[in-house]
């Protein structure tokens, strides 16, 4: 098989396996937000900025190590597996003993206990987390998509069941540890990868030098992320965190969805050429181009439809996440170039400049979020989106100096994509409009169905019988497959 069709192919299942598993825990998520309220995920969240933080520490990068490194054999794996169970052991009973700690900072013990039962998943993650390594790089995403719709179905009927009985926050935390549990057995059956431990200094030197770089990159990345979560808890309450949360979730649901399912083929296929740079830059402004198209419109969706969807999907409660979202949509476009040069970043080992890169980034949004706390998560929202800007134009210019692609050659690849972006920006301006004239209510199923109806209708119009230079293979391709002629 091509290198092309490998990318397709390993997209295709990972964009099942992404889809379907977001289409769960949408459809979980919005019956425990049914359920529960937004404080009880607030609190889940505050719990997870620690757990999560502590996990990157834990893996060690190692996983995409093996990954990215072109041969390995049985002892990577063990070596791996024996680093990983002993960091998770460690860590178990650090955050064991620092709970009460916690609970004390934030003014209310229940923070502690969620913490300790949290932290079992230390222990549990490295018995399945080197059959997760072994699909990847193998290219496995069929058998990874089985795994993780599995895992997330049991989680989510754990939790709903919880949820229903009054357990509040602990029916979050008893799902999550249900579903592990569920992937590992899985994982265990389903691929032949024995757990044995074993220590091999030269070999854990080899892994380690690539393994720590990625952490530290995750790291930093993952306390971007979270400290918006972290300082909202802190000086605003959990009832903030639990919005602001909604919104950046709906926000992250077309990256993670569409994103990820590009990501881990793109990777795994860049670290195979490291050394075709031609191939490289193509691949790049291919996977930016066909981002915008696929991605971007969902982005131009949630600015237009973020109020009728929060309202008529979970709730009055939940509408003062609708302007934190409007804002968080501009991120679409910057999603699209940054996330592709990660990928690049990445398989070519250049992760000690975007390490640089990404700590600068934090520290603009840790100035831009103390400056807009006064706003709450509106503030917060446009404090992400600068520093956002910041870090993707910095890592474009990475890519820049690692494989000679110039701004014209990025606006010359996605022009076409976001020229029809725009195009169903300005149509649904003006439906917005004509339905307000009507007197169609904004909160209303009509509202909502009519503006859905009238973008998809303009964005397949266009795409699919108006010639745009670069994108006319991949019309034709679905011309051929909706067997249009």
């Amino acid at each position: 098989m091509s290198l092309g069709k490998r990318i397709r192919h390993g997209t295709k299942w990972s964009f099942f396996s992404n889809f379907s598993g977001q289409a769960f825990q949408f459809i979980f998520g919005v019956a425990l937000a049914r359920i529960l309220v937004p404080a009880d995920f607030g609190v889940i969240v505050t719990v997870k900025i620690f757990t999560g933080l502590a996990g990157y520490f834990a893996s060690g990068g190692l996983g995409e190590a093996l990954v990215q490194k072109k041969e390995i054999d049985g002892a990577h794996y063990r070596l791996v597996f024996t680093l990983q169970m002993l960091v998770g052991v460690v860590f178990y009973s650090i955050f064991y003993f620092i709970a009460p700690f916690l609970s004390a900072f934030f003014n209310d013990p229940v923070y502690g206990s969620l913490i300790q039962v949290s932290a079992i998943s230390f222990m549990l993650a490295p018995l399945s987390n080197m059959h997760r390594t072994r699909l990847r790089r193998d290219m496995n995403f069929k058998a990874m998509a089985g795994v993780q719709l599995a895992s997330l179905f049991v989680a989510g009927l754990v939790s709903i069941y919880l949820a229903l009985n009054n357990f509040g926050p602990w029916s979050l935390v008893f799902g999550g540890l249900a579903g592990e549990f569920s992937a590992m057995i899985i994982l265990r059956l389903l691929v032949d990868c024995p757990l044995r431990f074993y220590f091999n200094a030269e070999l854990a030197k080899t892994l380690g030098r690539y393994g720590v770089k990625t952490s530290i990159n995750e790291i930093l990345v993952y306390l971007r992320g979270q400290t918006p979560n972290f300082l909202l808890a802190k000086f605003l309450g959990s009832g903030d965190v639990g919005l602001f949360n909604k919104a950046d979730s709906l926000n992250m649901l077309p990256l993670t969805i569409i994103g990820s399912s590009v990501y881990q083929p793109i990777f795994r296929s860049l670290s195979t050429i490291q050394d075709d740079i031609n191939q490289t830059r193509y691949i790049y402004l291919k996977t930016v181009s066909l981002m915008m198209l696929y991605m971007l419109p969902f982005y131009v969706g949630l600015y237009w439809l973020s109020e009728p969807f929060i309202y008529l999907v979970y709730g009055e409660s939940w509408l003062g996440a609708v302007s934190i979202l409007k804002i968080l949509a501009f991120l679409g476009v910057l999603f699209c170039v940054g996330y592709p040069a990660g990928a690049i970043l990445a398989a070519q080992d250049w992760l000690g400049r975007e390490i640089y890169m990404q700590f600068i980034s934090w520290v603009i949004l840790i100035i831009g979020c103390f400056v807009a706390l006064d706003w709450g998560g509106v503030g917060i929202a446009w404090a992400i989106v600068v520093s956002r800007l910041y870090s993707v134009s910095h890592m474009f210019f990475l890519v820049y100096k690692c494989i000679g692609i110039r701004l014209k050659d990025l606006i010359e690849s996605a022009r076409s994509s976001l020229l029809l972006n725009i195009i169903v920006f300005v149509v649904l301006y003006g439906m917005d409009m004509l339905l307000f004239d009507l007197g169609i209510d904004l909160l209303t199923p009509t509202y909502f169905i009519s503006m859905v109806l009238t973008a998809v209708s303009v964005y397949v119009l266009i795409f699919l019988f108006v010639p745009l230079k670069g994108l006319t293979e991949e019309s034709s391709r679905w011309r051929k497959v909706l067997k249009i002629v």
